[in-house]
């Protein structure tokens, strides 16, 4: 009886463990899928400040000569 309790007792408790390292791998992926996602607007946003730029440098050019 004691055997069975013990057994019963890892099972459920071994089912909690994997439970809950299954929340935190879920929460640790939408965690650096969201920092992947700020990474990548932070890079296109800086492109784009780059091109905007290297645009109007070209068009200043342009104008003054």
């Amino acid at each position: 009886m004691c055997d069975r309790y013990m057994m019963l007792t890892f099972f459920i408790s071994m089912r909690l463990v994997n439970r809950n390292n299954c929340l935190a791998s879920k929460q640790a992926s939408k965690q650096a899928s969201k920092q992947a996602s700020k990474q990548a607007s932070k890079q296109a946003s800086k492109q784009a400040s780059k091109q905007a730029s290297k645009q109007a440098s070209k068009q200043a050019s342009k104008q003054a000569s």
